[in-house]
C-alpha cells in the first residue's frame, strides 16, 4: 500500500500496523489526511496493553477519538454504541466512500462493523437483542489518494486500514455513529 505513514517511534518496524506494547506511552503512527486542498497530519495512537487491554476496539475508538478529534464517546461495548451515542445512519450496503462523498461520514465518527468470524456475533446487546455488529473502527479522513482510511484495534494490534482492507477482513460496515457531545 502507498499510504503516507511515518512512525514516530523507532522501535516499531511496520508502517501501518502496531502490536500493542506492554508498557509505556502510546506509540504513534503519523498519517496525512486530505480535506479539499488542505493536508493534516494525524498521530494515530497505539496504546500499551496496560492502558488498553486487547480485544477492546470500543475503548480504542473512544480514546483515539478524544485524542485526535476531541470527541467524547460513551464507555460501552462496540455493539451497544448505537444506543449510547448518536446513530447517524444505517450503512445499508453502501460503500463507505459514498458516505464520505455525501458528507454523512466525517472524520472522528465511528463505524460499527460486523466481523463475519467474530466470537462476539452470538452475543446479546444491552437490550437483549442479537448484536447488529461486533466491532468499531474510527474514520480518520481521506488519504492522499482521497480514499477513506480508518484506525482500529483488533486483538492486540492497532492498524490504519483502507475500505478495501476492511472488506478483505470480512468486516461488513453496518452503522455510522457520532458522539453526542
Amino acid at each position: 500500500m502507498d499510504l503516507i505513514v511515518e512512525l514516530t517511534d523507532n522501535d516499531v518496524t511496520n508502517d501501518r500496523v502496531v502490536a500493542n506494547h506492554l508498557i509505556g506511552a502510546p506509540k504513534k503512527m503519523k498519517v496525512t489526511t486530505v480535506e479539499g486542498e488542505f493536508f493534516r497530519d494525524l498521530f494515530v495512537p497505539a496504546y500499551s496493553l496496560a492502558e488498553l487491554p486487547k480485544l477492546n476496539c470500543s475503548a480504542y475508538v473512544r480514546k483515539a477519538a478524544k485524542e485526535l478529534f476531541n470527541k467524547t464517546y460513551s464507555t460501552c461495548h462496540a455493539w451497544d454504541r448505537r444506543y449510547f451515542d448518536k446513530l447517524m445512519c444505517d450503512v445499508g450496503g453502501r460503500d463507505l466512500e459514498s458516505l464520505v462523498e455525501e458528507e454523512i461520514l466525517k472524520p472522528g465518527m465511528v463505524i460499527g462493523t460486523f466481523i463475519v468470524g467474530s466470537g462476539y456475533r452470538d452475543r446479546e446487546d444491552c437490550r437483549g437483542d442479537g448484536v447488529k455488529y461486533t466491532h468499531n473502527m474510527l474514520y480518520l479522513g481521506r488519504d492522499i489518494r482521497k480514499k477513506p482510511i480508518f484506525a482500529q484495534q483488533v486483538g492486540s494490534i492497532t492498524s490504519i486500514v483502507t475500505e478495501k482492507e476492511v472488506e478483505d477482513e470480512l468486516s461488513i460496515p453496518m452503522e455510522v455513529i457520532d458522539s453526542r457531545y
